[in-house]
């Protein structure tokens, strides 16, 4: 297993580690009515990933999440996304 691959399943198991990953990513510093792209997001996690001691790429990262996406199943995914966006916002208002 790569590291961008045991990361990312952390990601998804972890609430602790989703919570330190997205305060070190700076998701919750996006102007409000930005719409990040793809491509913004994954190098945001990739340098939370970096913060955090995992060495990956961009691009290691999105084949990752990509690759777990597929493995999961759409359905979990989608409640990956839905659980990292209530924690994204707790974060941000201090709650967590």
């Amino acid at each position: 297993m790569s590291v961008a691959e045991s990361f990312v399943e952390r990601l998804y198991s972890d609430d602790s580690f989703l919570i330190s990953v997205i305060k070190a990513s700076g998701i919750n510093d996006v102007p409000k009515g930005h719409k990040t792209t793809e491509t913004e997001t994954d190098e945001m996690m990739a340098r939370a990933a970096r913060q955090l001691g995992y060495e990956i790429s961009t691009e290691e990262y999105a084949a990752a999440i990509k690759a777990q996406t597929q493995k999961v199943g759409a359905w979990k995914a989608i409640k990956f996304l839905i659980r990292l966006t209530r924690l994204a916002k707790k974060a941000e208002k201090g709650k967590i």
